[in-house]
């Protein structure tokens, strides 16, 4: 008897969700949902914050911002090929989360994110 078993993979509302579960724990515990490029970036930002004498920031005190994933019901998500954007609702706001599946995963597209270059701009 030969079994196989196939896992369901999250879908782009279910990364979603589970990565802005994940937030309060921290950057370490965001990085599985998170594209390769932004999981490099923010995985290289402690050695060179420390080598550049603390000056070079991409995130507040090293972590990410508690808003950067928005809060709310999921009210439309969409897929496009290898690009999903899901829409999240509160009240009458609407922001969206993009995504991009990479070797078979959906992750959340951090870096093309608008509101992601919104929350480490200086202030």
């Amino acid at each position: 008897m030969v079994l196989l078993a196939t896992g369901c993979r999250p879908t782009p509302d279910a990364v979603v969700r589970s990565a802005r579960e994940a937030l309060p724990g921290g950057t370490e515990a965001v990085l599985p949902w998170l594209a390769a490029d932004a999981r490099a970036l923010l995985e290289a930002e402690p050695a060179v914050r420390a080598a550049s004498g603390k000056v070079w920031k991409v995130t507040p005190d090293g972590k990410l911002p508690p808003g950067l994933l928005p809060a709310g019901e999921v009210v439309r998500p969409t897929v496009v090929g290898a690009r999903a954007t899901v829409v999240v609702a509160r009240g009458k706001q609407q922001r969206s989360v993009l995504l991009r599946r990479e070797d078979g995963h959906w992750r959340i597209d951090l870096l093309a994110m608008p509101d992601w270059w919104d929350h480490i701009r200086p202030k």
